[in-house]
């Protein structure tokens, strides 16, 4: 009966306090409309897509083996270096590819010459929005100074040295590779192999293009690792291919010339270097017919081997923004206000009955 008759009491000066719990909510929904009023526009872009994988192109395998095999050709048909789907997001995570990205130009209504991601960063990435700017000149000052001393301290350009081939990155491009973390989203479904992309930036057809960039350079990666090994079989097959043609066609212009100058041939030392040259000739025959061979199957294997990409959701300049997102921000502020006008009555409150004990006492 005492619980109730303190919850009931409870409940009466809350009531009693209600003008101070909608002054809270006021207060807080007024910030919440000033905060999505004020806060940058945010655009996003997705586009998916799946890589068509050995199985689902038997029927040109099959077809090319076949051609192979007439020509007398073994085509070795085995799968070559790939990446598994779920290592994608690793890939856009590397320092070569992010470089890429921020090195990437696009075009936007604020410039009529294309201009790098890094350059599109530096004039309008940093907008912050007015709540951002207060943040960042507040509590945000220290770390903002911190930063700043680093990038005058750190004057290291990126740059590939020929005296030891190390990848070295400057303390802007550190920033910008840390940045897209926030920009750039790769996520894939194991199950289906279906590969998504997103990115977010504060305009839609920058968004787009940097999208576009992107998925260009995902399947570049993807393309040069998987194919990579058989590339280069193939260039090291094709010099091999023409030394040792030159080296048939001389065996053979040797040979025809040997038979013009002696079409009647009548003693043991002629016969014997005529089969020396013939048995050169077969020999370079045979080995050059072989490398052709192998340099076809490598052509073949190139082909088969490299990647197909289905495009099912194409990159498309949204209309709408992605954030703000006004009512969320909105109804949030409101809850927020609630519930911290709820708790400032109730310790007023616990406060008053914690007071009237003391003096009691």
């Amino acid at each position: 009966m005492k619980e109730e008759l303190e919850i009931i009491k409870i409940l009466k000066s809350t009531w009693s306090q209600r003008k101070t719990i909608l002054t809270f909510a006021s207060l807080f929904v007024l910030f919440g409309i000033v905060s999505a009023l004020l806060a940058p526009r945010e655009y996003k872009v997705t586009t998916t897509m799946i890589l068509q994988t050995e199985s689902g192109s038997g029927g040109v395998r099959q077809g090319l083996g076949g051609l192979a095999s007439l020509a007398g050709i073994s085509s070795g048909m085995r799968s070559s270096d790939e990446i598994p789907p779920t290592l994608y997001p690793q890939i856009v995570s590397t320092a070569p590819f992010q470089l890429e990205i921020i090195n990437t130009k696009i075009t936007t209504p604020k410039n009529s010459s294309p201009i790098t991601f890094k350059e599109y960063q530096s004039k309008y990435g940093s907008s912050l929005g007015f709540l951002g700017t207060i943040k960042k000149y507040t509590i945000g000052l220290p770390s903002t100074i911190v930063k700043g001393l680093k990038r005058n301290s750190n004057t290291e350009t990126f740059s590939v040295v020929p005296e030891d081939s190390l990848l070295r990155i400057n303390a802007e491009d550190k920033a910008l590779m840390e940045s897209l973390a926030g920009i750039l989203d790769l996520s894939v479904d194991e199950e289906n192999g279906i590969v998504t992309l997103s990115i977010v930036m504060p305009e839609a057809i920058a968004a787009a293009q940097m999208a576009t960039n992107a998925q260009r350079l995902l399947q570049e990666a993807i393309t040069d690792f998987r194919i990579k090994k058989i590339r280069d079989q193939l260039e090291y097959t094709n010099d091999l291919y023409d030394e040792r043609k030159a080296e048939f066609l001389d065996f053979q212009s040797t040979l025809a010339r040997f038979r013009d100058q002696h079409r009647n041939i009548s003693t043991a030392m002629a016969m014997n270097e005529l089969e020396r040259h013939q048995a050169n000739y077969n020999l370079a025959q045979r080995i050059y017919t072989d490398i052709a061979s192998q340099l076809e199957n490598m052509k073949i294997k190139l082909k088969e081997n490299t990647p197909s990409f289905s495009v099912l959701q194409p990159v498309i300049v949204p209309l709408q923004p992605f954030k703000p997102q006004r009512k969320t921000i909105v109804l949030t502020s409101l809850l927020i206000g609630l519930a911290c006008g709820l708790g400032f009555v109730m310790a007023k409150h616990q406060y008053v009955v914690f007071r009237n004990l003391w003096k009691s006492t």
